[in-house]
């Protein structure tokens, strides 16, 4: 559990039934009660447990709540990858706050994770003179000069939206080219004066 940085292990039979189920606390680093939500939460995708028409791993998000899980499922076969499936293992993570910090520290992205609401719309902060923009895949707030957010909604399982992503990004390089837009503009400025003030002295 904690090499793979797994909070729960799952074996079902050939008919979808539980038969064999471990959570894990990896903050305290030992066996946690059974999460009932969890299991209900898996169990409402039949899909998973369905290898009549291929042996496909199947891997996502499923909702649970304000804690959305990480689950991947694979059937159990033979040594060679034979079937039929004779059930399957399913293990997953808790997208939690530890999670969530976890991805953000890999991937170097300030992330947060929260329940999709059905014709959701990216809020501005209350006084904040915002600009919105939406490039189909994701969306994309300008919040003032130094952030900007950055806003996608992830599917579950059966491809519904189930979280909506957001990534706050430092505009490193918009302050970087407005200062070099303001220099250029002061060295047009100057060299305008220059030239007037040369065309001055000549008429006269």
């Amino acid at each position: 559990f904690i090499d793979q940085k797994l909070n729960f292990m799952l074996f079902y039979s050939t008919q979808g039934t539980l038969v064999y189920q471990r959570f894990f606390d990896l903050l305290q680093a030992e066996t946690r009660e059974n999460d009932a939500g969890a299991i209900a939460a898996i169990e409402s995708f039949p899909q998973l447990f369905d290898h009549s028409a291929d042996f496909e791993i199947r891997a996502g998000i499923v909702a649970n709540g304000e804690l959305p899980l990480l689950i991947v499922a694979v059937p159990v076969l033979t040594s060679l990858k034979n079937g039929p499936a004779r059930g399957t293992f399913l293990v997953g993570r808790y997208l939690d706050k530890q999670e969530i910090e976890r991805i953000s520290n890999v991937t170097q992205l300030n992330l947060t994770l929260k329940p999709f609401v059905a014709k959701q719309q990216l809020l501005p902060e209350r006084g904040a003179d915002t600009i919105m923009r939406d490039f189909g895949q994701f969306q994309s707030r300008i919040i003032d000069e130094n952030l900007l957010v950055a806003s996608k909604v992830l599917p579950d399982i059966a491809g519904q939206p189930t979280v909506t992503a957001e990534v706050f990004l430092d505009r490193t390089m918009s302050r970087q080219g407005y200062a070099l837009w303001q220099q250029h503009a002061l060295a047009l400025l100057l060299v305008g004066i220059c030239v007037m003030v040369a065309l001055i002295y000549l008429l006269n």
